[in-house]
Order: C-alpha cells, then sequence, then structure tokens
C-alpha cells in the first residue's frame, strides 16, 4: 500500500475514534452553559442556558462543581467534535485523490493504436503489473536427478517448502519470479529464489528461502550470499527478506504470512 495513503487511513480511523468518543460524552453530559471565573484563587461557576433570568448566570453552589466540570468538558469535546470533522473530511478528499485513477486513464483511454506509439510517463497498477509478470527470462537449469516438484503456477521449484511459498504467492495475487537471473554490483550472477513485485510501491523484493540452516556448509554459503546482497546495496527486511528452517524448526507459513501482511504484500 502506498506510503502516504496508509499514514492517512490510520490517522482517519484515530480521528473517527476520537469522534465517536467525543460523541458519547456529549451525549451524555449535562445541557447549559457555565460560566467560570476566579476569586482570590478559588474558581467560581455560573450556570445559565434558555431560562436563566439573570445574563450573567445563576451561581453554583460548591456541591454543583462537579455538574460544572461536566459541562464545561462537554463544552471542549463540542469544539473538539468540530475540528475532527473537518479534518476528516480533509483527510477522505485526500485518500480519495490519492485512490483516482485519473492520471494513468489519460493514456489507458487512448486508442490502442496510439498508445503503441509511445511509451507514457505513467501506467496503471494493472498494466505496470501485466508488463512485470510478462517479462521472459531463463532460470537456474535443474540436474538431470532432481525431484521433480510443480507449484500451483506451473512451474518447476527445487523444494517441498519452495512449493508452499510459490503456492502461498500465488493464492494471494502477490506476482512474483522464480530464479530469475540477477546482476550484482560485482557483475556476478546469481539467481535469488524469488522476486516479489510489491505493485502498490512499483519495486521489486528479493526472498530467499534457506531450508538447511542445521547444515555447516550450508549456512557458510548463506551468510557469503547475504553478504554479496548487502554490497550489492540490499537492506535486509526491507527490499531482502529471508526465511529459512531446519530438521527440527520446519518452514512457519503463519511467520511467513505475518511478513508479507508486515511488508504490505498482503
Amino acid at each position: 500500500m502506498n506510503r502516504l495513503l496508509k499514514e492517512l487511513l490510520v490517522e482517519k480511523e484515530k480521528l473517527e475514534n476520537i469522534i465517536c468518543f467525543s460523541e458519547n460524552i456529549i451525549k451524555n453530559a449535562p445541557q447549559g452553559k457555565v460560566r467560570v471565573s476566579k476569586c482570590h484563587n478559588s474558581k467560581q461557576f455560573y450556570y445559565h442556558d434558555e431560562s436563566s433570568e439573570t445574563p450573567n448566570g445563576k451561581y453554583m453552589r460548591k456541591s454543583e462543581e462537579e455538574l460544572a466540570s461536566r459541562i464545561v468538558e462537554r463544552e471542549y469535546y463540542e469544539k473538539l467534535l468540530k475540528v475532527c470533522y473537518k479534518r476528516n473530511r480533509e483527510i477522505e478528499k485526500m485518500i480519495s485523490c490519492i485512490q483516482s485513477t485519473e492520471i494513468e486513464e489519460v493514456y489507458e483511454l487512448m486508442p490502442k493504436v496510439k498508445r503503441e506509439c509511445f511509451d507514457p510517463v505513467v501506467i496503471s497498477k494493472e498494466l505496470f503489473r501485466q508488463r512485470w509478470e510478462s517479462k521472459v527470462y531463463e532460470g537456474k537449469l535443474f540436474a538431470e536427478d532432481y525431484p521433480e516438484i510443480y507449484s500451483e503456477k506451473g512451474e518447476r521449484v527445487r523444494s517441498k517448502t519452495e512449493k508452499i511459498i510459490a503456492d502461498k504467492l500465488y493464492k494471494e495475487g502477490i506476482p512474483y519470479r522464480y530464479e530469475e537471473p540477477l546482476e550484482l554490483k560485482d557483475r556476478r550472477v546469481i539467481y535469488p529464489d524469488f522476486k516479489i513485485l510489491d505493485i502498490e510501491n512499483r519495486k521489486e523484493i528479493i526472498l530467499e528461502h534457506f531450508g538447511m540452516m542445521d547444515d555447516e556448509n550450508y549456512v557458510s554459503k548463506t551468510l557469503m550470499k547475504l553478504k554479496l546482497y548487502e554490497k550489492s546495496g540490499f537492506v535486509l527486511g526491507k527490499d531482502l527478506l529471508i526465511t529459512f528452517e531446519t530438521s527440527i524448526e520446519p518452514f512457519d507459513s503463519r511467520q511467513f504470512d505475518r511478513m508479507l501482511r508486515e511488508h504490505g504484500l498482503k
């Protein structure tokens, strides 16, 4: 999800909670108005409403101070509510503006024959996704004696866990490429397990699964691979995600779900 949109939705939720709380306070608060003055470091309260006979209001006794405070509190929440209503309307307009597809539609609504004449500066998320998914590439080859495991998408993967990951991404509608070649800054070419498209932010995220983390040689190679990513500018937890398992600790699909949610991918 667009970061600004996400922040606006969070702010809108906060405002709606304040509005709900304020409306409840006002609904149950006593009516009328209270004028407050100070005399010898002591507050004095004067109550008045439409039936008040004196313009300055009726003096409230000490025993009525709690009532006076509740009326003053209601006044605060009434003013707060007006401000929150106004800000909420403004946020709704901003959300509507962000979610608008008018800019993208300028290109989308042109005749196809004209669209084929040039590349637009802005395209819709769906067209961006289609172009990303349509890329043709050659993945890493499989050894002849390698077990044949296929994902629901119909592609061959190297392990049952990678099938689980691929099927989860496919089911959630998250675009991905399996073992697409990636050239690092040192010109070395590696084959990440998955390259995921963050469609909201239009960026690619690398996902690596390390499946034999109780094997010392495998762990050593894993650390070397992570260092290669680091040297090429990838940041773990940002544009590089990892999952792992051992013979004792299997792949946790629920944790994987949480990871996808935390990164706004589902």
